[in-house]
């Protein structure tokens, strides 16, 4: 498996980081950003089960249909 979308997997990885070192300098309670680490880490596990399964992920925006 290989990193199609750089810049998504860079935005993940660095509010990755950003959350735990606000949980580490107790700038956030655990109780606000172990769900928010949850969301990251399942996003991106949800992302690469459906790369293995050679299913296209959705994309959050798309070109405005002029109908």
């Amino acid at each position: 498996m290989n990193i199609s979308n750089t810049p998504k997997f860079y935005l993940l990885v660095l509010a990755l980081i950003c959350i735990t070192v606000l949980l580490a300098v107790d700038s956030v309670s655990q109780e606000a950003g172990l769900p928010i680490i949850s969301a990251i880490v399942f996003y991106g596990i949800g992302n690469g089960v459906a790369a293995k399964g050679k299913v296209d992920s959705p994309k959050i925006f798309g070109p405005k249909n002029d109908n």
